[in-house]
């Protein structure tokens, strides 16, 4: 993953002759990071001496999809959680910062709704600062005997948006999918992720889900009656429960904050990607 510097401006370095200082980037995340948070996400970083400027990335975590009804109608799938580049956030030097990971949304049970993921963000900047959160993306909707459920949405606007209820004769193609992020300039840059796809009925498949507000941030495919889970920045949702028969909905296969795919009928949905917090600053080389 790479994380542009593009449009921040480094700290000033003092020295008569010039400076031998370099950006340094670390992450933090439930695996395969450089500082592995806790089970609820949390982490401490303890800001080098001299630094009193970072820049940080946050990806929220995403929704996850809904379990389906037992001979009804399929679940809908999670959101995407948003993404906030290049926040700079004054900091104070040897001080600790609590960084919050996001975590993404349990798996919804049988016939039992979707959950929200959490944020991402950074406590503990100067003067009691802290960055804005990068939201997790909405779980997924549970259906009836006669429908499917919604698609989840993102819990700041502008999102990607859910998608509508789907029909017991089944939703089939893109109707019923969710919208693709959109951006906004507030904070510096929010991208927001795609909404979950619909839940169909026992005959139709699910709704695709939205994208992240990138091209190559992809929704999961609706497959039988399950929604498709919404894609993030930094990952691709996952895919909604079925094939010839209804299964369960699938958790996102890489990346970070993508929405759980929605269950078919009688079988849980998919779990929400977790989040991702990338912290760089300006300083000494060694």
């Amino acid at each position: 993953m790479t994380i542009s510097t593009t449009g921040v401006t480094p700290a000033s370095v003092g020295g008569g002759g010039g400076n031998n200082s370099l950006w340094h980037k670390i992450t933090f995340g439930t695996s395969g990071a450089d500082v592995a948070a806790s089970a609820t996400g949390v982490a401490a970083w303890t800001v080098p001496s001299g630094v009193e400027q970072i820049f940080a990335d946050l990806q929220g975590a995403g929704g996850s999809g809904a379990g389906g009804v037992s001979g009804g109608g399929g679940g809908g799938g999670g959101s995407g959680g948003n993404y906030i580049a290049n926040f700079p956030m004054a900091v104070v030097p040897a001080a600790t910062l609590a960084v919050q990971v996001g975590i993404g949304g349990p798996a919804g049970s049988v016939a039992g709704a979707g959950a929200t993921g959490t944020a991402s963000y950074i406590t503990g900047g100067a003067a009691g600062t802290q960055s804005p959160p990068a939201y997790g993306g909405g779980g997924g909707g549970v259906g009836t005997a006669t429908t499917g459920g919604n698609g989840g949405s993102i819990n700041v606007s502008p999102s990607g948006a859910a998608g509508a209820t789907g029909t017991f004769t089944g939703v089939t193609g893109n109707t019923g999918a969710g919208g693709n992020g959109t951006t906004t300039t507030t904070y510096g840059s929010i991208l927001f992720g795609g909404g979950g796809g619909a839940g169909a009925g026992t005959s139709g498949a699910g709704g695709g889900a939205g994208r992240g507000y990138i091209t190559n941030s992809t929704g999961g495919a609706g497959t039988a009656a399950g929604g498709g889970g919404g894609g993030s920045v930094l990952g691709p949702g996952g895919l909604g429960g079925g094939g010839t028969t209804a299964s369960a909905g699938l958790p996102p296969s890489s990346g970070y904050g993508g929405g759980g795919g929605g269950g078919g009928p009688g079988f849980t949905g998919g779990k929400g990607a977790d989040g991702l917090v990338v912290i760089r600053w300006f300083g000494p080389a060694s």
